[in-house]
């Protein structure tokens, strides 16, 4: 018989039990039940390779008793071998149409039941290990399919980070992925105007996670107490409340998204800040150039002004000189040197307004080229936090990796 084998001999009789007890070696694994209810509750605690049922019984026949077995679970799949009195075709259909494996008549050779039943006991035996390969092939297909899963809703997270365009959406991202975990978070993002906490779920984050997270966020990359983890990076923390500490494998594979996760978050925070800042310096650039604009505007006015005014001076005291020098009775000589004088010192005056003037229109182009550059830099700065992610396309609810 195959070695370790365990037989169970249904048999109400002992002298047909002993006999059949004898085909079997000296130290062999066997017991003996003599009903339905003993066989049960034998089966149950012992969990046999192979039972050798009689089917004339006395107070019920072994195809009623092989029935109810088969309808057990924890009897269905042990082989059953029939043996009986009767050897006619008919009991043979009866024993195979309620399970049976094999059947034989009780004057069949020892050595002719021997063989059969170490076939049988080793094709039982091979078929108990197939199927505990098949289990745990399919606990291992399962874990990669679960991993699998996991892995695509990380990849999915940092795809549509991108197109993330403050810091709330990019919180409501990352709690939307703890949530299809069934994971329980508070989120902390560290930026220069001052820390901001979200969380998971519709509470408000309470006083002491906020200082937990605060005062551990410069501690090591992941501190872990009880249940509880939080993973740091220079820009977020994010402390998950529910760890799944009694399944060790998920644990670890949920614990070794992080890095992943929180490392693609915290260089968009780092984006963000930084789109934020050159947002903010673009405003106050533009406010300069639109206050000097108008400054150098309001003075050129009153330059135009100014020289108009000039002009109509030097006008008006040329010829008022003329007037006053013909008066003067001076003679020609002296008059010419009087008007050149005036005329002199009246083309000196409009070649330095003239100058003023040229001064004035090389500072219109400068404002006009910082106005061009500022308009640049708002545009750029617009298109980059402009969302591209098109709410139209159909994301699969999973990605499927290979």
């Amino acid at each position: 018989m195959t070695q370790n084998a365990k037989i169970l001999i249904i048999e109400d009789s002992q002298n047909l039990a002993d006999k059949l007890t004898s085909y079997f070696d000296k130290g062999s694994d066997i017991a003996i039940t003599q009903n339905l209810e003993q066989s049960l509750r034998k089966i149950h605690e012992w969990k046999p390779d192979l039972i050798i049922l009689d089917v004339d019984l006395k107070n019920r026949n072994g195809y009623e008793v092989c029935d109810v077995l088969k309808q057990d679970s924890r009897a269905a799949e042990i082989p059953v071998i029939f043996y009986s009195e009767n050897d006619s075709l008919r009991e043979r259909m009866l024993g195979y149409e309620v399970g049976g494996v094999d059947y034989f008549h009780k004057g069949t050779d020892a050595s002719e039941v021997r063989a059969k039943m170490q076939t049988i006991a080793r094709q039982s035996q091979k078929t108990q290990v197939l199927k505990e390969n098949i289990v745990t092939a399919e606990q291992t297909a399962m874990e990669a399919l679960t991993t699998s899963s996991e892995l695509g809703k990380a990849v999915r997270f940092v795809e549509k980070s991108y197109d993330v365009g403050d810091l709330m959406s990019l919180a409501q991202q990352l709690s939307q992925f703890c949530i299809e975990l069934d994971l329980s978070a508070v989120i902390m993002f560290a930026i220069r105007g001052g820390n901001r906490f979200y969380s998971t779920n519709s509470c408000d984050v309470s006083p002491i996670e906020k200082d937990l997270v605060l005062k551990l966020h410069s501690c090591d990359r992941f501190v872990d107490f009880g249940c509880r983890t939080l993973t740091n990076f220079p820009h977020v923390s994010m402390l998950v409340k529910n760890m799944p500490i009694d399944d060790r494998i998920r644990y670890g594979r949920i614990k070794d998204s992080f890095p992943f996760i929180l490392g693609a978050t915290d260089s968009k925070v780092k984006m963000l800040e930084a789109e934020a800042a050159l947002a903010a310096q673009c405003a106050t650039l533009t406010s300069s150039v639109e206050t000097a604009e108008f400054t150098l505007s309001s003075v050129r006015k009153d330059f135009q002004r100014n020289l108009k005014i000039v002009e109509s001076i030097m006008s008006e005291l040329s010829s008022t000189m003329e007037m006053d020098i013909e008066q003067m009775n001076l003679d020609e000589k002296d008059e010419e040197k009087i008007l050149m004088l005036v005329e002199s010192t009246s083309r000196k005056l409009h070649i330095i307004l003239s100058e003023n003037d040229s001064t004035d229109r090389t500072m219109q182009d400068l404002v006009e080229l910082l106005s061009k550059l500022t308009q640049e830099q708002g545009k750029i700065i617009v298109e980059s936090l402009a969302r591209k992610y098109d709410e139209s396309m159909d994301y699969q609810p999973d990605i499927e990796l290979f």
